[in-house]
């Protein structure tokens, strides 16, 4: 992975996976893939947020929450904030949230 930073979260208004894009777009389910394979792309204290993160939307998810509702649950705001920050100012506001939305529609 690229040293520029990679965005991770749910697309705006659509289900999506817990999920990072790496810089040259990659899409990685932090759901299922081991952190080795996106933990590169983040600094450690925004890997510790994101594992959290993702840990907090399982559970919520195994207690019956709607995956949708469980982001709710599981992004930090504040992380979650932050990192979407530094990638819009990479990016542009909308390139990455466009990329997750198709890749929800794709998964079904």
């Amino acid at each position: 992975m690229s040293s520029r930073p990679a965005y991770w979260g749910f697309s705006e208004g659509d289900y999506t996976p817990p999920c990072v894009i790496t810089s040259d777009n990659q899409i990685i389910d932090l759901a299922t893939a081991p952190v080795q394979t996106w933990a590169g792309a983040f600094d450690p204290e925004e890997v510790e947020i994101i594992k959290d993160a993702v840990t907090r939307w399982q559970i919520a998810v195994a207690a019956g929450a709607a995956p949708e509702d469980a982001a709710g649950y599981g992004w930090a705001g504040e992380g979650f904030g932050y990192l979407a920050w530094k990638q819009r100012e990479i990016d542009g506001e909308h390139c990455e949230q466009e990329k997750l939305r198709e890749w929800s529609r794709q998964r079904g």
